[in-house]
Parts: structure tokens; sequence; C-alpha cells
């Protein structure tokens, strides 16, 4: 019998020309929330896991780009373990830069910013934009983060994480 995958990580190392330095982009699409949160988030989370292992294994002191649609929020169990490196790590509502790896887009969250669950009836005939934020989605996905009975609402799934090797070179926050 084969063992279980829980995700797969597509990763590819890159170097810059005009200075030698490389980094690894590595882009991750766990698995959906079909069949509800609370039924599939233990897959999630132990994605996290195994790649929270993988990258102090295999990529420890590298830079190193994880993005990709997570089928999570920053608030959700499987990115704070991420964020910290923690397999213990729970579901929060915390505006923190992870001890282990930052995660750029957890600030979107305080605009209530979305990157899934708009539609073209969103799309502004004027200005021919979508407005990307739902008043209410970080606090609704978070008080129903344990049902099955709502697999998601409007909510921020994709993420953008980097490893603390890429902070900016003046020692500024990104």
């Amino acid at each position: 019998r084969r063992p279980r995958r829980w995700c797969d990580v597509l990763a590819i190392d890159l170097e810059v020309n005009a200075t030698g330095e490389t980094f690894t982009v590595m882009v991750v699409h766990t698995k959906a929330r079909h069949g509800g949160r609370k039924t599939t988030e233990p897959r999630r989370s132990g994605a996290s896991v195994m790649l929270v292992q993988r990258l102090e294994t295999d990529y420890q002191d590298r830079q190193v780009i994880v993005l990709g649609d997570f089928n999570d929020t920053p608030d959700d169990r499987s990115l704070n373990i991420l964020e910290t490196g923690d397999p213990d790590a729970q579901a929060a509502m915390e505006n923190e830069r992870g001890e282990f790896l930052i995660n750029l887009t957890e600030d979107l969250l305080l605009d209530e910013h979305v990157t899934w669950g708009k539609k073209s009836n969103d799309i502004d005939r004027v200005t021919d934009r979508i407005d990307t934020t739902t008043p209410g989605s970080r606090a609704f996905n978070f008080e129903h983060r344990d049902s099955d009975e709502l697999n998601i609402w409007d909510a921020l799934l994709d993420q953008v994480l980097i490893s603390h090797t890429l902070l900016d070179r003046d020692g500024e926050d990104p």
C-alpha cells in the first residue's frame, strides 16, 4: 500500500544572475475543504507539518519562498504551523510575524481582503475592477473553522510565506 500524500510541492532553485545568490521557490496547493472544514483540516495541517519537517532538514538557513493556494486562511492551524514551525500550533486570530516563516499576506486580513469567493458580478462596471474585500470575512471564517456544515465563505486562501533569510538586507521587515 502506498503511503498517503498530504500535499504536492513544486520546488525550484533560482539564481540571481547579477549576484549569483540562490533561493528556492516552492508552490503549494493543499487538499480542498470538500467534505467540511472540520473533517478535512487534518489533511492541510498534516501537509504543513510535513513541509516544516522538510524545510528544517533540507532547506535550513536557505532563502525560501513558499506560496500557493493553501485552502486555509492565515488564522487557521495549518498556516500557524508554517509560521511558527510548531506541529502543535493551533488556530488563532493573530498578526504576529512567524518565528519560522513570515506570512506576507497576513496583513491583508486586517483590511479583510479575500482571494476566494468573488465572482464576475462583483466587478465594478465603472472601474472594471473587483473590490477584494469582504467585511466580516475574517471573523466569520474563524468562528466557523470547526464546521462541517460550511466549507468556506469569502476568504484569503492564497498565501506567500518567506524564510527569515529573505528579510530586507537593511534589516527592515518586508
